[in-house]
């Protein structure tokens, strides 16, 4: 297994999709790495569970009718509440840098 965050992070999400518990993913990747990636392995779960939770959200979401352009403008409207004008279009604008990269990434890919 590569060190690298992004390497572990999908690896146990490919694990996760075909249906391995994430208890088992931990108690396998904990034994593949050692004591010094622990944080990688840790930071990898965190993510794991805050992408479980998420999904759990929209999809609750749709139950209530709502779209996903709606519960994304909800999550937004979350995560900005108390910032000023200009930091939420930095947060927004770096959010769609971000989308913009992946999607690149996934259209260059063979």
């Amino acid at each position: 297994m590569n060190n690298d965050f992004e390497d572990i992070l999908t690896s146990m999400l490919e694990e996760y999709e075909n249906g391995t518990d994430v208890a088992t993913i931990i108690e396998n990747s904990s034994k593949e790495m050692s004591v010094e990636n622990a944080e990688l392995l840790a930071a990898s779960n965190n993510m794991i569970d805050a992408i479980s939770e998420k999904a759990q959200l929209l999809a609750d979401a749709r139950k209530q009718r709502k779209s996903r352009k709606q519960w994304m403008a909800e999550q937004f409207d979350e995560i900005t509440d108390g910032k000023t004008e200009e930091e939420k279009a930095a947060i927004a604008s770096a959010i769609s840098g971000v989308s913009e990269n992946i999607v690149n990434e996934v259209l260059t890919q063979k």
